[in-house]
Formats: C-alpha cells, structure tokens, sequence
C-alpha cells in the first residue's frame, strides 16, 4: 500500500495538465461475485497465489495533449481468496468496489465496473520461475445464465515444473502455458493435459 494515500484511496491518476484523479474505495460494495476454480487433475503441488480483478471506468482523461491521446481510467485490486479443498480455491470480488463519482472537466459521474478477473497458480516449490495466470470475463466466457459464466482452461503435466526446460534467463519469472482450446498444445504435451475450471456467479 502507498503510505502517501489515505485509507479510502487505491491510486491517483494524472492527465497531461497536472489534474489529479483519486480512485477511490466504494465503503458499502453491494455487487458480490463468487469465483470457484477447479483442477482435480493438477499436479499436488500447484497452488493458487493471487487473485485480482480489474476494473474500468466509462471517463478519459488526457495523457498526452500533443498527440491528442486520451486513456480510461483503469484499477486493479487484489482480492480474497482461499483453499476449499484438495484442488479447489473460492474468491470473492465486488463489481461496485471503486466508488462512482465525478471529477471536474471529465463531464457526467464516472462509472466503474468489474471487467474480468486473474488468478495466479505456481509451483511450491516453484523450481523452474514459471507462474500461470487464469483470467476469466464475463464477455469472452461461456454464459450458464445471467448470472453465471464458466471457463475452461488446459494446463500440461508433461515436464510440470521443470528447471531443465528453461533455457533462457532461467532466474527470471516468466508465464507459463495456459490455453483455452487443447489444440494450443500439440505433440508429447497435449497427451498430458488437465483442466482448470473457473465458474462466476453473480450473488
């Protein structure tokens, strides 16, 4: 956390006239989505880390005047999680975590919104630097119902957590394969895959 911010406020945005934009927690969040995520077949030893949502807004602000380039404001958050079982994790997130409000000169109040959700799977002990990152939005995702969106990703066994296949900068974290189809793997590696199912519900 930024010692520099007070309690309420996640960062602070600047456009290219030197305005500031804080971002700010919603105190009484009302939107609860649940995230439950399986992968009955995956290594013992892999494990959920973090979990984050993202979340943009409908204003713009101006970052660079010269070039006439605007961007949304954006925010992540890191989110609650925990262990269910053997292979299963649960974690929570609010679509109305960032307080709506209005700024000066961005025009009407500024919405915010929920746009997808990350988790993170590792190796513990992590020998080969790999980490694994799962997201699941609710645009890209297969809708159950209205409230309801499931994710399949596919994940591989074959030499799972290996430092012999890091040939390049092996000290360095770097991602891992993770698809959403199975013919992203081919060869030795798709005779080994398992799945990670993420299921999002709206509360």
């Amino acid at each position: 956390m930024n010692p520099n911010l007070s309690d309420d406020t996640l960062s602070v945005w600047h456009d290219d006239n030197g305005k500031s934009y804080p971002i700010r927690k919603n105190p009484n969040p009302k939107e609860r989505y649940e995230l439950n995520i399986s992968m009955p077949d995956a290594p013992d030893n892999l494990i959920m880390t973090h979990a984050f949502a993202y979340y943009w807004s409908d204003c713009e602000i101006i970052v660079n005047k010269r070039a006439g380039a605007n961007a949304k404001l954006k925010e992540t958050i890191p989110i609650p999680f925990e262990k269910t079982g053997e292979h299963t994790y649960r974690a929570v997130a609010y679509n109305d975590a960032i307080l709506s409000e209005r700024y000066s000169d961005v025009g009407p109040e500024c919405k915010w919104n929920m746009h997808f959700i990350v988790t993170r799977l590792q190796a513990e002990p992590n020998l080969d630097n790999l980490i694994y990152e799962a997201l699941i939005d609710p645009r890209d995702s297969r809708k159950i119902s209205d409230d309801h969106w499931k994710r399949i990703l596919y994940m591989t066994k074959y030499r799972f957590n290996d430092p012999t296949t890091r040939t390049y900068n092996p000290s360095e974290t770097m991602l891992g394969a993770i698809a959403d189809r199975e013919d992203r793997f081919a060869g030795e590696p798709r005779k080994h895959l398992f799945t990670i199912t993420m299921d999002l519900k709206r509360k």
